[in-house]
């Protein structure tokens, strides 16, 4: 195609127009070829192309003049961005512009490696734990007006546990590890300080496989042959008790009383299983669907009447709290890194996870979305939180309560938290695309 005379970007132009021929074409092959055909075209191509580029799903009803379905709209986005030569753009939303979430606080800390998690303690306090200088130090934000007001102690002071967990409750934070001579070290903190802490023998290459609040303080499941204990308030141990023969509890979950839930792996799959306030358990296992990596799924039960199962990074399991009976399944379209639930105006599904930055860096940014419980609709787009350019992502961690959603994440040296609240917004059913394509200028 000919520039046009006395224009001041010629190239521009013909590459714009080009590319708008090419597109017309595509849509005008694809209009006429059946569903079926097109579906087995893209594998073709994706076998011929591999990588990343064009995965993803639009609308592509309009542009193709009748309906497509969901199978045929994702095979009709990868070809798209593997014949066209397009180039995938994420939908998102700053965080600082009217959105499905707001940031209302932020701090950074000093961080060795990614060794930190964070918790919710009740209502009004937010825990943090990470290693920092060779110390297991214990930050508490307690949450005025939506602001921050922090204190932090050591705690477990000198030693040297594997992967210690932190559990916030209503009175305060318990935090669990197992050292390299097999004592298990438990400490409870509430204030500013360290209040009770305590060890108990558990034997050489044991580890602490879930831990969850208990109406007497922390119920601690060992990943060894079932083990289980509590931990009191008091600074006491409780004996040892065997859940089953078999039975390997990967999350626990409660609600702060004396019934707790667990994901337990056995050898012909998981279950869901019932503990009373002595950790036995409670008539007959439910059979949770085939997770495909179970350890690291997770269990919440964050409502009265239902209890998730949630398989990072896309599939969230509902069961009655009561019948344990499968209620729903919910499958995210377009996931992240990993999922988490959250109660706002209704249940939610918070998906979360390290995405491109807005020039096209992998991994440059942290993306946090939210999902209808069932997987089907969105409550705006995925929101974007910026990075340092040039920074290297390391873990990312997060923790919702009510309308609040704490996000960590290792940027560098330092660790960067922040606090958001998520705003009241009608969802869209069904979810709006997570993906648009432009093609590149040439």
């Amino acid at each position: 195609m000919p520039a046009r005379s006395g224009d001041s970007f010629p190239l521009l132009r013909v590459a714009g127009a080009t590319a708008q021929m090419r597109a017309s074409l595509f849509n005008a092959t694809f209009r006429a070829l059946p569903p079926e055909r097109t579906v087995a075209l893209a594998r073709a191509v994706a076998s011929l192309s591999p990588g990343s580029q064009g995965v993803g799903s639009m609308d592509w009803s309009g542009p193709l003049g009748r309906h497509v379905g969901v199978e045929e709209g994702r095979a009709l986005g990868e070809l798209y961005g593997r014949l066209m030569g397009a180039a995938r753009r994420r939908v998102t939303a700053r965080v600082d512009t009217p959105g499905p979430v707001h940031e209302v606080a932020s701090q950074r800390l000093a961080v060795d490696g990614d060794a930190f998690d964070l918790s919710f303690a009740g209502d009004e306090q937010l825990y943090t734990l990470r290693r920092a200088g060779g110390r297991l130090l214990l930050r508490r934000s307690r949450l005025v007006a939506f602001g921050i007001a922090p204190d932090e102690h050591e705690v477990l002071e000198g030693l040297e546990v594997t992967a210690p967990l932190l559990v916030g409750s209503a009175g305060g934070a318990f935090v669990a590890g197992v050292d390299a001579d097999g004592l298990l070290h438990a400490s409870f903190s509430a204030g500013g300080g360290q209040l009770v802490a305590s060890k108990k023998r558990v034997g050489r290459g044991v580890a602490v496989a879930a831990a969850c609040e208990h109406a007497s303080g922390l119920a601690v499941f060992l990943d060894a042959s079932g083990r289980a204990l509590i931990f009191g308030r008091d600074g006491r141990f409780s004996r040892e008790k065997k859940l089953g023969p078999g039975l390997e509890v990967v999350s626990a979950a409660s609600q702060g009383g004396g019934e707790l839930v667990a994901l337990a792996r056995r050898a012909r799959g998981c279950e869901l299983v019932r503990l009373d306030s002595d950790l036995r358990v409670q008539g007959a296992g439910a059979s949770v669907p085939y997770l495909r990596a179970p350890a690291d799924a997770k269990v919440a039960w964050i409502t009265p009447d239902l209890v998730l199962v949630v398989e990072p990074p896309d599939v969230a399991y509902a069961f009655g709290a009561d019948d344990r009976r499968l209620h729903w399944t919910a499958r995210l379209a377009d996931p992240l890194d990993d999922l988490a639930p959250a109660v706002s105006e209704a249940l939610e599904l918070v998906a979360f996870g390290r995405i491109e930055g807005e020039w096209g860096e992998a991994a440059a940014d942290v993306g946090v979305a939210r999902w209808t419980r069932d997987g089907l609709g969105r409550h705006g787009p995925t929101v974007r939180l910026e990075t340092a350019p040039g920074t290297e992502l390391g873990a990312l961690r997060v923790a919702t309560r009510g309308e609040l959603v704490a996000v960590a994440y290792r940027e560098g040296g330092e660790l960067v938290e922040r606090l958001l609240v998520m705003v009241p917004l009608p969802a869209s059913h069904p979810a709006p695309a997570e993906w648009v394509f432009a093609a590149e200028a040439e």
